[in-house]
């Protein structure tokens, strides 16, 4: 009898190892060729995102710089004003307005500057120009300097005055040349306007010129100093 069971006992045990074996490989990672295979990632979690790092740069408000931006008037070349100390107070909005026409270039370009939000001191100045009264006493001597200075170069066609207008303290002086030869006259008698006898009776605050389709407009602000000095 016990030699009958011994051969059973040895083979439940065989079969009891084998499947023993079975389970133990199924729960060890498989492999092909000698390289391990891995199993799939894990499900995407469930939490938001992590926020972008510092490389990511988040879009900022962006700021205009009248430099960078494109305007629908002609191109402008302006002159550097004397320091605003010699300029006159602000304007005076009470003061009626008696208008002076600067022409088509300069109406759109101050109206471009000013829709843009930007600071014109030509602009500013020629609107205090049209609110202040006149001083004959000055203005008119002035003008009549002004004028005569022009005259050998608006006789000869070099160039047009198109006014010259004084007040009380500014004067303002437009002109305009229809092709490059006059542009260039026009350029050569503003260069100059430190040596003629006038000059010493007012501060150069601001020039502007504007060159559209082969003609040139500029427009001259001079100001009446504060403290202008006595003769001796």
């Amino acid at each position: 009898m016990k030699t009958i069971w011994a051969p059973v006992v040895f083979l439940t045990g065989l079969a009891a190892g084998v499947l023993l074996d079975r389970g133990f490989t199924r729960d060890t990672p498989a492999s092909l060729n000698g390289r391990t295979l891995t199993s799939a990632p894990p499900p995407a979690s469930s939490m938001p995102p992590e926020a972008p790092t510092a490389d990511v740069m988040s879009p900022s408000t962006a700021v205009r710089s009248p430099a960078a931006t494109v305007s629908s008037a002609p191109a402008a070349v302006g002159m550097p004003a004397e320091p605003r100390a010699e300029s006159p107070a602000a304007v005076d909005e009470s003061a009626p307005v008696q208008p002076i026409d600067v022409g088509p270039a300069f109406r759109t370009q101050f109206a471009a500057t000013k829709k843009q939000g930007f600071h014109d001191q030509t602009a500013e100045l020629h609107a205090a120009l049209e609110r202040e009264t006149r001083d004959d006493s000055w203005s008119y001597p002035l003008e009549a300097d002004i004028q005569n200075s022009l005259v050998s170069d608006t006789s000869a066609g070099n160039f047009k005055a198109e006014h010259v207008e004084c007040r009380s303290s500014i004067c303002e002086i437009r002109l305009s040349a229809t092709d490059p030869q006059q542009a260039k006259a026009l350029q050569k008698w503003t260069e100059a306007i430190h040596t003629l006898t006038w000059s010493s009776q007012v501060n150069m605050t601001s020039m502007l010129t504007i060159s559209d389709a082969g003609r040139s407009d500029t427009l001259v602000l001079l100001t009446r100093p504060q403290n202008p000095a006595q003769p001796r």
